[in-house]
């Protein structure tokens, strides 16, 4: 009979996989997004088929975990937040595998003053993303080391979200030769990289409920 101790650290190590693929598909994205905007077709496309293979496996993973969690009885006093908090860890790969497949659907033309914008934008949701899942592998495994990466996801979606802003009002108010259909296509495609920050917020929070609870 295996011991619930040895079946947690096991659960915890599929955990640490499915992290791994979070951050791997952050990687992935950003370096999709500078692809496209440099008119890189192979490399994008590359990059968008590995992020739906990440997709897949972390929705393998994550099933497995809430399948362990459940039938073996670990950790029921935050069961229920654990799973509420991976699925919305699970959301940022889903988010970033949208956005790449409507980039390459709608195909977005982005003025040249805007790439260096966007691709910035694209760093900080990516890495705010790999902050928020590098908070969640350090709570089953040294959660002082949490909060740091929580704090720094915080700060980076506010990062992200100024950033935004000044995307949108210089697509608006300064590329007065731009069409207001194209200003329209422009903003959509900026909240669709920033919706990345938003979502790995939501993890940061999320775990920072969650020490709170494990501490009180």
């Amino acid at each position: 009979m295996i011991s619930p101790f040895r079946k947690a650290n096991a659960i915890i190590d599929t955990m640490d996989g499915f992290f791994d693929i979070i951050e791997r598909s952050g990687y992935l994205f950003n370096n999709s997004i500078k692809d496209f905007l440099s008119g890189n077709e192979e490399h994008f496309q590359t990059g968008l088929a590995e992020i739906r293979i990440a997709e897949k496996k972390a929705d393998a993973l994550l099933k497995e975990i809430e399948h362990s969690l459940y039938k073996y009885s670990l950790m029921p006093e935050l069961r229920s937040d654990v799973m509420r908090m991976m699925q919305r860890v699970d959301d940022i790969v889903d988010t970033m595998k949208e956005v790449l497949v409507q980039f390459d659907v709608e195909r977005p033309n982005i003025p040249d003053v805007l790439i260096a914008p966007f691709i910035q934008l694209s760093e900080i949701s990516s890495e705010c993303a790999s902050r928020a899942s590098a908070g969640a592998k350090y709570f089953f495994r040294n959660s002082a080391d949490a909060r740091p990466c929580i704090q720094h996801a915080i700060e980076l979606e506010s990062k992200a979200d100024d950033l935004a802003e000044k995307i949108k009002r210089r697509a608006f108010h300064e590329l007065h030769e731009l069409s207001l259909p194209e200003k329209f296509h422009i903003r959509y495609f900026t909240l669709h990289v920033e919706s990345v920050s938003d979502i790995a917020k939501s993890v940061a929070y999320t775990l920072n409920l969650m020490l709170v609870k494990r501490f009180e």
